[in-house]
């Protein structure tokens, strides 16, 4: 059923209750210049650059098509907010991409986009209100967008996710008595779980330090594929890697503040590259390679290696070759783990044959230090 069902409201028309959608006209409405999916270098900018970017990123073209064929559904109302400096404007906090397609569609935004699109006179009428729900208290619009994006059904990229929980945790500190525990503050009002929204502040935290504080450029960080930010915030888990940029404890927000003063600007830098290069493929271009990395960046041989070749496994084959002493020690103590245990085990055909593969084994490294 498309929106032309509805009575029509004009723009002096006083927004209904959130549950109740009413008919906005389409040059009352605005593209969210906040908007988290947005990169930091649009946010706060012109409606017509964002929805030229939006064009640009976001596949519209089919939201084109179905609006010239079906018109806009009434079941799909967008979620906007009064807007305080313009009477009986909105902006639009759910359904950006939908809104940058009709501006586009109607000729709002200069594009020559959608050429093949026609729009017939009636659906023209038609797009000019669009079906949208008021809601008046942007709280209540923080909490169903983090809802909705970051714990629920339709999210985000990983970027997005963690400059808008970012956002969320601050305000949530700044408020008169702060919150003790904003992350598990923030991980209720979202439906996720404390861990992840604290790794979420805690990457996207760092990028803004090293910008504001060091001068790095983390733009490239922020302006690739979400999977570049996806590897950059798997590397937080990483015990080595997190020594060797100078991160301390991180389990509080207070930590974290702490945590940040302590930053090696070299060392972030380096690694900043490895994973979002200027130019040429990243050298950790997987999370599942994140453990071994940061393993590499604590072997002083291996990361001069990695430096050298640019070749994770070529540093991997470093740090393995290093650590063998270590291990194979660690393997003589469940051996003899095992001595202890056997001695009071009554001995069967299956586990002489067990232990009989273990000595063949032992024999055969043994072997290989005779033949040095």
């Amino acid at each position: 059923m498309a929106a032309k069902s509805l009575s029509r409201t004009t723009s002096k028309t006083a927004p209904p209750p959130a549950s109740t959608p009413l008919l906005i006209p389409l040059t009352n409405l605005h593209l969210d210049i906040e908007n988290p999916r947005l990169p930091e270098e649009l946010q706060g900018g012109d409606e017509e650059d964002i929805a030229k970017h939006l064009l640009e990123t976001a596949a519209l073209g089919e939201l084109a098509r179905s609006f010239a064929d079906n018109g806009y559904f009434i079941h799909e109302p967008m979620i906007v907010a009064p807007l305080k400096a313009r009477a009986n404007h909105f902006v639009v906090i759910e359904g950006n991409r939908r809104l940058a397609t009709l501006r586009i569609l109607m000729g709002e935004v200069s594009s020559a986009s959608f050429a093949d699109v026609v729009l017939s006179g009636e659906r023209k009428r038609e797009l000019r209100a669009i079906p949208c729900v008021s809601i008046e208290d942007r709280d209540l619009v923080h909490h169903y967008l983090g809802f909705r994006h970051i714990g629920g059904i339709k999210t985000w990229s990983s970027e997005a996710k963690a400059r808008y929980v970012h956002g969320e945790v601050e305000a949530v500190v700044s408020r008169k008595p702060p919150d003790p525990d904003p992350f598990s503050t923030i991980a209720r009002r979202f439906g996720s779980e404390k861990p992840a929204i604290r790794t979420f502040y805690l990457a996207f935290a760092i990028l803004r330090h090293a910008r504001s504080e060091f001068g790095l450029d983390v733009t490239r960080m922020q302006q690739h594929s979400e999977r570049r930010f996806g590897v950059w915030q798997r590397c937080m888990s990483v015990p080595p890697l997190r020594d060797y940029i100078g991160l301390k404890e991180t389990q509080t927000y207070e930590q974290i503040k702490t945590s940040l003063k302590h930053l090696k600007p070299k060392q972030l830098q380096e690694v900043l590259d490895d994973i979002a290069p200027k130019e040429g493929l990243p050298i950790l271009g997987d999370s599942r390679d994140a453990t071994a990395y940061g393993r590499i960046l604590d072997n002083a041989r291996a990361r001069q290696a990695l430096r050298r070749t640019q070749d994770l496994e070529v540093a991997k084959q470093i740090v393995d070759e290093a650590s063998l002493p270590t291990r194979i020690r660690r393997l003589a103590k469940k051996a003899d783990a095992l001595l202890a245990e056997i001695k009071e085990t009554e001995m069967t055909a299956e586990l002489a044959a067990a232990i009989h593969e273990l000595h063949g084994s032992a024999r055969a490294l043994w072997g290989l230090t005779k033949a040095e």
